[in-house]
């Protein structure tokens, strides 16, 4: 006699899992996700830092263009409504052409750009050489001796997270970057950028 072997076994398999299997399956993803979702919160703070120092880059890359087409100084400084200095850089910033050199944005000057942050966590600080509170590039592209750096520093100012944007005197930017491996990035000094 011939026996088929379509017939159906003794055991049947299962291709599925079983209640306990999934649940357990559940916990595990719930864990590994409660210890992703801080973190990944923690990267979009830092990220959202970069991009706001990125921005001040390409306002003085702008303003440095503007300058020597028009052959006047160019002035960034912080503006909350985007027609006046005053304010904190983290509000806002305002580029503009500084015909009168009298650091003001006259009605008659031409704005360059206005740059705003939608929410920034954080604290965008400037340091420089004369502690002027707002930045000149003349119109050879550079700074008025105005070596110095922006600083970003997110709201519980580790230094961990802080990003800084180095502006030296030749107008030229740099981003500072963690040279030696430590996890921190070292400033213009050449040490790790500390919080204010």
């Amino acid at each position: 006699m011939f026996l088929s072997t379509a017939c159906t076994p003794k055991h049947k398999l299962h291709d599925g899992l079983t209640l306990l299997e999934a649940m357990f399956t559940i916990a595990i993803l719930g864990i590994l996700a409660s210890l992703a979702v801080p973190n990944l919160g923690y990267l979009l703070v830092q990220r959202q830092g970069s991009l706001a120092l990125q921005r001040l880059a390409h306002g003085i890359i702008l303003a440095r263009s503007a300058a020597a087409r028009s052959g006047d100084v160019a002035v960034l400084c912080p503006s909350t409504d985007g027609t006046s200095c005053g304010g904190l850089w983290h509000q806002g910033v305002l580029v503009f052409l500084d015909g009168n050199d009298n650091q003001t944005p006259d009605p008659q000057e031409q704005r360059i750009t206005r740059i705003q942050y939608e929410k920034l966590p954080g604290k965008i600080t400037w340091r420089a050489f004369q502690r002027k509170p707002f930045l000149q590039i003349t119109p050879v592209g550079f700074t008025r001796y105005q070596n110095g750096n922006f600083t970003w520093c997110d709201d519980n100012r580790t230094s961990f997270s802080a990003r800084q944007l180095v502006i030296n005197r030749t107008g030229r930017v740099r981003y500072a970057r963690d040279t030696d491996g430590d996890g921190l990035r070292e400033g213009a000094n050449g040490k790790p950028i500390t919080c204010p």
